[in-house]
């Protein structure tokens, strides 16, 4: 951390919050204060409520009209307003904005860091909570996690200090490993993860991609003894009798987290130890839609507890198109030198509909303070979108009814179509402007596995007000 950055550090313990700020000219504490526990019913109701977003995301993919009848409006403000309660209270809030006012004054980004420390490791009520929903309750509301200016993780108290990792060289160096299991099933869900490394493959230049198709300790050994750091774990959850755990090949119910930590934090190359990676993102590809208790969390925890700088775990699993969109972006962004935490807040801000809770999939754990992986200054963010402009969105709201036309005429087949259609109709057209609208286009016809590649550049075509011939 420069001397030039602004931080907030929120430490919460099973029975207390404090804070303390920290920047150029700028030092402020809070004393510890009292959890307010009295919301913790509620908190759970609504987290419970989250956990069944992946069973939702599949309805609205087969039957928009349905889909629009259930989700319950104002659903994610109110948990992120009740864990704004619970980690803000009183004068810790008022910290947050006298800090947050001061690093806009400078133009710089104030990174808010949810610490947690409990006595006991398996007591993990607060490290579990969904806290990328933090939502600031006033009438000028906002998420933290996807605000102009603020950056958000979580840390963990440990028994060790965090090891100090050297920064690597550019390229950024990716090794992807398929761990989703063989099955007739699960065959088009491979193929839409599988997808995704062809895109960071294609798109990001600045990084070298390597990848295992299948769980392989062996081959994470030797990616790491060439000097990979950044580890993308692609899988499916499984709810054996002992919790949620990754579905790894062969690897018998309830040895699967022993395995991972084990692949990924105790490789050994003759008599040297080999680091552990600065980076373990696990990507949950959605196997049972309607298994509510799958998730990667507890993984996270324990590979942070073992050495690896950040984790990144997803809470529940995202659609391919967006999947495609947030890895690329999150990539795109560390290889040109951004931390990690600032480059998962932009990531996040791609997804144009922040009343779909699609932007707070991914935790973020992050116990290095500095955050970057490679060599190299961290880019200036992207300045935030505007809201389009009213004649924008008629613009594309008047275009809409005839994108579908053109996806209806030049798609393949009957069956081909209604997967775009299932697609188009969870776009927010009205909320785009042009160039976003194009954008979304652009990115599904690359996560697209099939061959529906004149449909989408017909719709591109349309947006782009080009005659489209007789």
């Amino acid at each position: 951390m420069t001397d030039e950055t602004y931080q907030l550090t929120v430490t919460l313990t099973a029975s207390e919050v404090s804070a303390a700020a920290s920047g150029p000219e700028w030092n402020h504490e809070v004393s510890a204060l009292d959890l307010d526990l009295s919301a913790r019913n509620t908190i759970e109701v609504l987290r419970a409520w989250l956990l069944r977003w992946g069973a939702l995301t599949t309805i609205r993919n087969k039957t928009p009209k349905t889909y629009d009848s259930l989700p319950v409006p104002e659903t994610f403000k109110a948990l992120g307003e009740q864990l704004y309660r619970l980690a803000f209270p009183g004068d810790v809030g008022r910290l947050l904005e006298r800090t947050r006012a001061k690093a806009d004054t400078a133009g710089r980004d104030l990174r808010v860091m949810l610490h947690i420390d409990v006595e006991a490791q398996d007591d993990t009520w607060l490290s579990d909570l969904p806290w990328e929903f933090l939502y600031h309750p006033d009438p000028d509301g906002y998420f933290v996690a996807v605000t102009d200016r603020l950056v958000l993780s979580r840390s963990l108290e440990l028994n060790h200090p965090p090891a100090r990792v050297a920064l690597a060289d550019r390229p950024l160096q990716v090794h992807f490993v398929m761990t989703i299991p063989r099955s007739a099933k699960l065959d088009s869900k491979a193929r839409d993860a599988a997808s995704v490394i062809t895109t960071i493959e294609d798109e990001v230049e600045t990084a070298i991609v390597s990848r295992s198709d299948e769980w392989n300790p062996a081959a994470i050994k030797k990616a790491l003894i060439r000097g990979v750091r950044v580890f993308h774990i692609i899988g499916v959850c499984r709810v054996p009798a002992a919790g949620a755990e990754i579905d790894l090949q062969d690897v018998p119910p309830g040895q699967s987290e022993r395995n991972l930590v084990s692949a990924l934090t105790k490789v050994v190359d003759g008599t040297t130890t080999l680091d552990a990676p600065q980076l373990v993102v696990l990507h949950l590809v959605e196997a049972s839609p309607f298994d509510y208790a799958a998730t990667f969390g507890a993984h996270a925890r324990e590979l942070v507890r073992r050495g690896v700088q950040a984790v990144l775990a997803m809470q529940y699993a995202l659609p391919p198109s967006e999947a495609h969109l947030f890895t690329q972006t999150l990539y795109e962004l560390i290889a040109d030198g951004a931390p990690v935490d600032a480059a998962v807040r932009e990531a996040r801000r791609r997804f144009p509909d922040q009343n779909d809770p699609l932007f707070g999939a991914p935790v973020l754990y992050l116990q290095n303070p500095d955050g970057r992986l490679v060599q190299g200054e961290a880019p200036a963010p992207e300045p935030a979108r505007p809201r389009p402009s009213k004649d924008d969105q008629r613009q594309v709201r008047s275009r809409a009814d005839g994108l579908r036309k053109i996806a209806k005429e030049y798609a393949p087949s009957d069956a081909a179509f209604d997967l775009i259609a299932s697609w188009f109709d969870t776009i927010p057209w009205d909320d785009l402007d042009l160039e976003a609208a194009k954008a979304k286009i652009r990115a599904r016809m690359r996560a697209d596995v099939d061959d529906h590649g004149n449909a989408y550049i017909e719709m591109l075509t349309e947006l782009k007000g080009e005659s489209r011939g007789p």
